[in-house]
């Protein structure tokens, strides 16, 4: 099952919706159907689990559709009501003011303060869908009703959630991108398990890319100071081809064979190798100080 499958079954699960809220979250459901009339009603969706929930939600506020109204394809299934007594019902209960049928959300239906969660829930189970946590942060609403796209924002916004709005084809809009407010919109709608995977997953992500910037980095570092020590190498055997090593101190000579036998090897590893008790500080002043007296003398011979 994918993410989004199961943030909307557990948001099924965990409903508890009464009274007020109860016909909130059909409402939330209703406001998303691709066609709602006084003679048809019908709703498509990938996810039979949804259709016989609706239908169920559908009897707890009084309305009984039956068996047949869900059909099944072979990749959308629907639910579809042309019962018009049951049609009219809802159209007038719901969509209707001043006697003229207006396809808006009208939060005057939210009598207490949880009609909106119940509402916003019922909203993402019918047109909600959540990108898998490790591809990304995106969760969407979408509908063809533009007025209701926009209603739909500016109730979210009212609840505390920042969202954008755009288009994409014939459809509407409204998402999210952060993951903090993905987490805390999941958490809000009845889905806090998925909320926390969410969660975990970015800290997963987070840790990964970290890792990874660490070890690009070091390889960086590492190839510069490998290319850093061949060049030392083949400053030190030109030098040394020309009678250099007269010119250099015992303590000088031994840190020059050791970084030329051992290219790979960091300063620090240089150190270990010695047997004076060197410091990595105290190795690099030395290579430093070779290379000044071999560049010194090789400038003098003309090399």
């Amino acid at each position: 099952m994918s993410f989004s499958s199961d943030c909307k079954t557990e948001i099924m699960d965990s409903a508890q919706f009464e009274n007020c809220c109860l016909s909130s979250h059909l409402y939330g459901f209703l406001c998303f159907f691709p066609r709602v009339s006084g003679s048809e009603m019908y709703i498509n969706s990938e996810n039979t689990g949804i259709l016989t929930y609706l239908r169920a939600l559908f009897e707890r506020n009084g309305v009984v559709l039956g068996d047949d109204v869900i059909t099944k394809g072979r990749k959308v299934n629907t639910l579809r009501c042309t019962d018009r007594r049951i049609c009219e019902k809802i159209v007038s209960d719901f969509f209707t003011r001043e006697d003229r049928m207006q396809m808006r959300i009208d939060t005057d239906h939210f009598l207490c303060q949880n009609c909106a969660r119940a509402f916003i829930a019922g909203a993402f189970l019918a047109s909600g869908v959540i990108s898998e946590p490790q591809k990304g942060y995106h969760l969407e609403f979408s509908t063809h009703r533009q007025r209701i796209a926009d209603d739909l924002a500016g109730l979210l916004k009212t609840q505390g959630f920042e969202v954008k709005q755009s288009v994409r084809g014939y459809d509407s809009l409204v998402y999210v991108k952060d993951s903090s407010m993905i987490e805390d919109l999941l958490t809000f709608m009845g889905a806090p398990l998925c909320s926390m995977r969410l969660m975990e997953e970015k800290i997963v992500r987070d840790v990964r890319n970290q890792v990874t910037r660490r070890v690009n980095c070091e390889n960086a570092n590492m190839g510069k100071a490998v290319a850093a020590a061949y060049k030392d190498i083949e400053l030190f055997e030109r030098f040394f081809s020309k009678g250099g090593r007269k010119y250099l101190s015992n303590d000088l000579l031994k840190a020059a064979d050791l970084r030329i036998d051992n290219p790979d090897l960091s300063l620090g590893e240089l150190a270990e190798l010695s047997d004076d008790g060197i410091t990595k500080s105290g190795m690099s002043h030395r290579l430093r100080k070779i290379r000044e007296t071999a560049r010194e003398h090789l400038d003098e011979r003309g090399d």
